[in-house]
């Protein structure tokens, strides 16, 4: 029987077999396409979980380095400060509560250098983000003679506190010095509801 419109013509049965193979290799093109477009679709939701999760960890390891110290400091001078007749809410304000730590440690003017020395350094910044001079070498060693007579003087007025509420305070402030002031949240927390000594000598 003769094939209609000769269809089984051998050039016919090549240009048929070649559109097929065509139309096949489209579909399998089409399929890498989506297959392509998924997997990328997968890295990129990948991705962006991982950015997620290391913010999320970045934002606890600053808010644990930073935070949770600043507050357990906090809390500790304002036990104490209560305990003394102090203002309590001057511990939550940076700066003005080394006006208590001096004062609470040794007298008033303690506390007003303290406070004093801090604002300079704050001021000395702000004026540098102002004026953006050249040359940082003098004004960075006058920020850090500013910065180290604080440190001394807190970790005097320091002892006192410690002394005043602990019989450990000698190791306290051998440890607040080494730690350059890291571990004093820790020992401010620890003798906040401690009574003062009334015979301390």
């Amino acid at each position: 029987m003769a094939c209609r419109f000769n269809s089984c013509h051998p050039h016919h049965i090549k240009f048929r077999t070649n559109w097929f193979f065509f139309y096949d290799m489209m579909q399998i093109g089409d399929k890498m396409i989506i297959l392509n477009a998924t997997i990328s679709e997968g890295l990129l939701g990948v991705f962006f979980f991982k950015i997620i999760i290391e913010t999320i960890f970045i934002l606890f390891f600053i808010f644990s380095i930073i935070f949770i110290p600043y507050i357990l400091f906090c809390v500790g001078l304002m036990k104490i400060a209560k305990g003394v007749g102090e203002k309590p809410y001057l511990a939550w304000i940076p700066i003005i509560n080394l006006y208590l730590i001096g004062k609470i440690g040794i007298n008033k003017n303690w506390g007003l250098i303290l406070t004093s020395l801090g604002f300079m350094i704050l001021i000395t910044i702000f004026l540098i983000n102002i004026f953006n001079p050249v040359d940082l070498t003098i004004i960075s060693q006058i920020i850090g003679m500013l910065l180290a007579s604080i440190l001394l003087l807190s970790y005097i007025a320091l002892h006192h506190i410690y002394d005043a509420r602990s019989r450990y305070s000698h190791n306290m402030t051998i440890f607040t010095v080494l730690s350059f002031g890291l571990l004093t949240p820790f020992f401010i927390f620890a003798i906040r509801n401690n009574p003062v000594k009334t015979l301390i000598k």
